[in-house]
Formats: structure tokens, sequence, C-alpha cells
């Protein structure tokens, strides 16, 4: 773990490595601090695999976790494509929209650009884009923009899914109130893909329980 300014801790909790059945990540203790940041960086799949990411939550470092600790939200990258000529045509949500070249999910539409997330392939310049269930059609004005924006989703049954695209980022917010009575401790788990995955994750702690010295060293120990 690697402290800056005495605010934020940081620890890797899964250290790059391709994944080809269900990994779990180190415990990760929250007995020091209020809330966690969980970055997962995914980077080449094999093929078209997915992976479904939940976390287990335990009273102890080193504990078995079979308690799901609740999620709530989830952040995925995506970013900006300014467009034109939209047909007036009502987008519909998470929609794939694709063009000559483009290929990604859509989050929002507002008139003059769209977020998308999900691109496995880019845009260019005077592309029209189409969406596939509503066949709202628009064009792109330029190359895809704004790529460090991160996109909030809502996660389903404490459970969202690493989709089969290569190069994402996903950020998921742990807050010490979301633990049940007792627990405060936490790890991700990752289901077993088809094939394989590269990926690593670290998590990012603030907002500490007590002043300086007080404060935990480790979060990976108790």
């Amino acid at each position: 773990m690697y402290g800056i300014n005495n605010a934020y801790h940081i620890v890797n909790i899964l250290r790059p490595q391709t994944m080809s059945g269900a990994l779990a990540s180190d415990h990760v203790s929250m007995k020091g601090y209020n809330h966690a940041d969980v970055i997962i960086e995914v980077g080449a799949h094999g093929g078209s695999e997915t992976s479904v990411v939940g976390f287990d939550q335990m009273t102890l470092v080193g504990t078995a976790g079979t308690t799901t600790l609740p999620l709530t939200d989830y952040y995925v990258s995506g970013g900006k494509i300014f467009v034109t000529n939209w047909n007036g045509i009502a987008w519909s949500d998470d929609e794939q929209v694709t063009g000559a070249t483009l290929s990604a999910s859509l989050e929002t539409f507002a008139g003059n650009y769209m977020t998308v997330f999900d691109m496995t392939t880019g845009v260019v310049a005077a592309e029209t884009i189409t969406g596939g269930t509503s066949g709202a059609t628009a064009v792109a004005v330029n190359a895809y923009e704004y790529e460090d924006v991160m996109i909030k989703r809502v996660v389903g049954s404490n459970t969202f899914t690493i989709s089969a695209v290569d190069n994402v980022t996903y950020v998921v917010p742990v807050a010490a109130t979301s633990f049940t009575d007792g627990y405060d401790v936490f790890h991700v788990d990752l289901g077993s893909p088809s094939g394989t995955i590269l990926l690593s994750s670290t998590a990012i702690l603030y907002k500490g329980r007590y002043m300086g010295a007080n404060t935990p060293i480790s979060a990976i120990y108790d």
C-alpha cells in the first residue's frame, strides 16, 4: 500500500495477469477508511470473453468471503461523439450504435453529441451513425473525444459484467456504510471467462476514520 499526502492509500489487489478461470482479489480492510474506489483495468481478450464481477464482505482479512457486499453503481470508461444532422427519431437507452467504422453502446444522446461506452471500433468525421434498436441516425462531426469520461451505470443484483471489449476501465465505489454490521473487509470476485482476459485491479482508499498516526499503515492486514 502507498500513502499520498496522508490522504489516500493505494493498494494493488490484483496484479496484472491473464485470467483464464475465476479469480478473487486480495482482501481490503476498511477499518481505517470510509471509502474506497476499486479500479479494474481490462486489456486484451483472447476472443469475446466476459466476466461477472461481484464483491464479498468479511469480518477479518484472510477469512473466507461468502456474504455479498451490496453494490449500487459502477463507472465504465467512455467518451463523446459530437454529431449533426440527427433525423429526429428518439434513441433507445443502451442500444448498439454503428457506422462504417463505429461499433459502441449508447449511454445518452444530447442533441449535438452522444456519450458511448464499450466502443470496439472507432469513429471518423462525416460517418453516419445508426441506432440498432431505434433506427435513429446522426452524422459524426469529428472523431471520438474526451476518452477520459467515466459513465455511471446501475448495478443489477449486486453484480455487473466485464464486457468482451478490450481496453476498458471500470471503477466501483465502496462506502463503509455499505457493509453489514460487523463487516469491514472486502474482496473482488471475478467469474470465470470462456477464454482469457488480461486485467489488473487497484483499490484507492480515502476519507480516513482517524487522524495522522492513528490511521492503519496497511489496508491488507488487520
